[in-house]
Formats: C-alpha cells, sequence, structure tokens
C-alpha cells in the first residue's frame, strides 16, 4: 500500500509526505499557498 501511495504522489507531483511541490502549485497560480508550505517542507 505505501509503494502505491507514493507512486501516487510522484505523479500528482507531491513529495514522500503528501505536501505539493511548489512547481506544482505555481502551476496553478497557488503562489500564495506556496510560500506557506515552504515552511512545512523544510522541516
Amino acid at each position: 500500500m505505501n509503494k502505491r501511495k507514493q507512486e501516487y504522489y510522484e505523479i500528482i507531483g507531491w513529495d514522500e509526505r503528501g505536501i505539493p511541490q511548489s512547481s506544482v502549485l505555481k502551476k496553478l497560480g497557488l503562489i500564495d499557498v506556496d510560500k506557506v508550505l515552504e515552511k512545512v517542507r523544510n522541516k
């Protein structure tokens, strides 16, 4: 199950913790969300 979840995250552009990658958020125009999640990604 974990392997499938990781494969899914990779396909949709999320990291291994299920947090959207910066590039995905920027494509969607969610720059403000990206700035907030940057703090979470760096932990």
